[in-house]
């Protein structure tokens, strides 16, 4: 592990780190570590985010495909 950074947390962040750190056992930078990891996990492509646009299941590739499911050929 790496030690970079100093955080100034609000007060209330604070108390939620501490919460859940004792309710799961796990330190305070674990807490935050694993906090934004998943958040990290949560970022969708913004093109498939926008549902006026595309309302369906995400495709695999979809950003290196993104083409085919633009400019999709009519019949």
């Amino acid at each position: 592990m790496s030690r970079t950074i100093t955080l100034e947390l609000p007060h209330y962040v604070f108390e939620l780190v501490q919460q859940e750190s004792k309710l799961k056992g796990k330190s305070p930078t674990e807490i935050i570590v694993e906090s934004v990891t998943l958040q990290k996990k949560k970022i969708r492509d913004p093109f498939f985010a926008d549902t006026e646009f595309y309302d369906g299941e995400v495709p695999a590739g979809g950003s290196l495909n993104h083409d085919k499911y633009i400019y999709v050929e009519h019949p």
